[in-house]
């Protein structure tokens, strides 16, 4: 093996070592933002178990009320025109933060900080062609 063989080896392994060593490290704030994005969607969650829990307690309540309502009605015979009271829409659940989500989120950060000056100067230089400023397409 010569000289020059052996320093591109070298040179491709210090890459190579350098990536696993990025890409480790994006891994790493992945984690610690799915970390915090999970503590803030416990927080929701729990927030709307606590919104459902009253919300079922305050429809049973009023239940109780029209079925005493109802009963007494039944007792003296005569017509009980009260629509019995239901619970309102349910509410959709936040959905969980998935890790995928923010290892993929980490390396498209990364990616837009070391090369987000080309691809800015794409953008301007299509928006800033043919275009006289306003919004209207009439030119009257």
């Amino acid at each position: 093996m010569s000289g020059e063989e052996f320093y591109k080896l070298a040179q491709e392994k210090e890459k190579e070592m350098c990536e696993i060593a990025r890409e480790k490290e994006r891994k790493k704030d992945g984690r610690v933002l799915y970390k915090a994005a999970v503590e803030e969607w416990e927080v929701v969650e729990q927030e709307q178990r606590d919104a459902k829990a009253l919300a079922a307690a305050t429809l049973k309540k009023a239940v109780k009320a029209w079925e005493k309502k109802r009963d007494s009605a039944k007792a003296k015979g005569t017509r009980f025109t009260l629509i019995k009271p239901k619970g309102g829409p349910a509410t959709k659940a936040t959905p969980k933060p998935k890790l995928k989500d923010f290892l993929g989120a980490a390396a498209e950060d990364r990616e837009s900080e070391s090369g987000g000056d080309d691809a800015g100067e794409g953008e301007g230089s299509t928006s800033a062609s043919s275009s006289d400023g306003d919004d209207n397409d009439d030119d009257d």
